[in-house]
């Protein structure tokens, strides 16, 4: 396939020419993104604890966040993509009893400085918490 010339304009209208590519696209596949951030000793009441930040020249694709915490009951769990300014809520889950993981599957791009962050509320002192992300690193 030739190379496109012109301008490269996105299905929503954005002149995307000044972005690198390979071929006719803005970003391509680097890899798999597979985190996992434990949390040993968290506090009684509210905690929260968070993933890596998407560095610089990458998109993040995220497929699949799961919580758990595995010491005690807790009031609620919560996961979402935060910016340091917003959350952007991915799911919410009440009382769950320990060792009881609460998943979210779908399909969020994230961008440099976005990283996704969970937040448990109850529970008791020196809760072991863990936090899962999978999905694809994207490369500018």
């Amino acid at each position: 396939m030739p190379e496109p010339s012109g301008n490269l304009v996105t299905p929503v209208g954005i002149d995307a020419s000044g972005f690198p590519r390979a071929g006719n696209l803005p970003f391509t596949y680097k890899s798999v993104l597979q985190q996992a951030n434990a949390l040993a000793a968290a506090g009684a009441g509210w905690e929260s604890w968070a993933g890596a930040a998407v560095p610089a020249g990458e998109i993040w694709i995220v497929t699949h966040v799961a919580a758990l915490n595995e010491t005690s009951a807790a009031a609620a769990l919560i996961l979402a993509v935060y910016d340091g300014v917003t959350y952007y809520h991915l799911k919410a889950a009440g009382a769950t009893a320990s060792n009881v993981t609460v998943d979210w599957q779908g399909w969020v791009p994230m961008v440099e400085g976005q990283y996704i962050e969970a937040w448990k509320s109850g529970g008791v002192a020196a809760d072991s918490l863990l936090l899962i992300v999978r999905g694809y690193v994207m490369e500018l």
